[in-house]
Parts: C-alpha cells; structure tokens; sequence
C-alpha cells in the first residue's frame, strides 16, 4: 500500500470515527428530549399545586407503585428473572418507605389541620384520581395507556388479592 492509501483509510477512518462519535451524542440528545417529553405527559396528579392535595395523591401514589412494582418482582421471579426480580423488588421497597412516610405526613397534617385536610381528602376522592401515567403517549399510539393497561390487568400487575386496584 502506498503513502496515499494509507492517508486516504486514516482519513476515512477518522471522519467514520467522528461521524460514529456524532451519531451518538445526537442519539443521546434524542433520547434524553423524548424521556423529558414521556415525563411531561406523566405529570398532571390534578393537585394544584396545594401541599395538602400533593402529600394525599402521594402517598395513594406510593402504595400503588409499590403494589405494582412488588407484583412485576413476583411475576419476574416466577418466569426465572432473577435479575429483574431484585431491580423490582428493591424498587418496591423505595416504595413502601415513601409511602409509610407521605402517610406519616398525612397523619399529623389531620392532627394540626383536620378541616383542611379532610376537605383536601374529599376533594381528592372527588376526582377520582388515576395513576398520572394515563397521559402517556409515545408519539404514535392515541391509546398507549389502555393497551398498558390491559397487558397489566391481564397480568395482574395491578390487581391485588384478586381485585382491580384501585
């Protein structure tokens, strides 16, 4: 091989390098802009912006994840997924502190507040609050959370004791 040929794949493998190095920062962006925007349609727990409304809907919201997450964990185990057992399993405990302590929180704000936060509480009960997730959209899929949704039940993700949780 001569001089050029040598000059010539270095510099090919270079720009193919760089161009790699490109795409892949490209690919993160992207990837970070859609997690931003998944998270975006994930947020509206309809508990404007009062403390009282936001400690209630998160303490329902905690025990419901952990329910769910402690659910996949079993399933996981179940399918030999040992892996995916312990991730969901750890998560599940996160989850069970949180909610033992938005609970704590909801507790002493009915001793040092009782009429604001019961009224809080109806108010929330009102609503029929559901897991913030039912505004997921991909982008494609009008429907993304009723097809989660059912592949859940169906897999009693979301149910305990065999009832639907609500």
């Amino acid at each position: 091989m001569g001089q050029t040929s040598i000059r010539y794949f270095a510099k090919r493998k270079l720009v193919r390098g760089l161009y790699m190095f490109v795409v892949e920062i490209f690919e993160e962006i992207k990837e970070e802009t859609k997690l931003r925007e998944y998270q975006s349609y994930l947020i509206d727990p309809r508990t404007e912006n009062s403390l009282y409304l936001g400690f209630i809907y998160t303490s329902f919201q905690e025990r419901a994840t952990f329910i769910s997450h402690g659910n996949t964990a079993r399933h996981a185990k179940d399918f030999g997924d040992l892996k995916l057992a312990q991730i969901c399993g750890t998560i599940a405990a996160d989850k069970k502190r949180h909610e033992t302590a938005y609970t704590k929180i909801v507790e002493k704000l009915f001793e040092i507040d009782p009429n604001g936060t019961i009224l809080s509480f109806a108010d929330m009960i009102r609503k029929k609050n559901s897991m913030s997730a039912h505004l997921m959209y991909n982008g494609r899929d009008d429907n993304l959370f009723e097809h989660f949704s059912a592949v859940a039940q169906r897999l009693k993700v979301w149910l305990r004791d065999g009832k639907w949780m609500t």
